[in-house]
């Protein structure tokens, strides 16, 4: 029989700076989505939480640290960096603090909301790359 998959709680991530706020409201739920994603995707982990509620997991918590916007000229580049902190469930017991930065150039203000998730995104997934080899490691 296939061992059951490892819980992982996902928190609602944070935004601390962002150059407009807007953001610190829409980005937390596409932050969790892209973390909820990944972790379904691994063939060890799940965000089901288990039956039993005194088994043991894990806890991802992240923030979008900064989220900068740039013009020079007609040149619009964005920045971002993000962290996530791993943890134990229930406990919380912190192990891990994987974190990711980027940069793009060429925003389109037209399509600036697309083009700050699609950044957002990706950083997201990046870390939960790392976070997922950590968390399927101990699992």
């Amino acid at each position: 029989m296939a061992k059951p998959k490892k819980y992982v709680c996902v928190s609602n991530f944070g935004v601390k700076d962002a150059f407009d706020n807007k953001y610190k409201s829409s980005l937390p739920k596409v932050m969790k989505a892209a973390a909820e994603k990944a972790i379904n995707a691994s063939s060890k982990l799940t965000t089901k939480p288990p039956a039993d509620k005194t088994e043991e997991g894990f806890y991802v918590d992240g923030n979008l640290n900064s989220l900068t916007k740039t013009e020079n000229g007609k040149m619009i580049g964005l920045q971002a960096k993000v962290m996530a902190q791993l943890a134990t469930w229930p406990k919380k017991s912190m192990f891990a603090f994987p974190s990711a930065g980027a940069k793009i150039d060429g925003a389109d203000e037209k399509k600036m909301d697309r083009d700050v998730e699609d950044l957002v995104t990706s950083l997201i997934e990046g870390v939960m790359e790392t976070a997922i080899k950590e968390l399927e490691k101990r699992a």
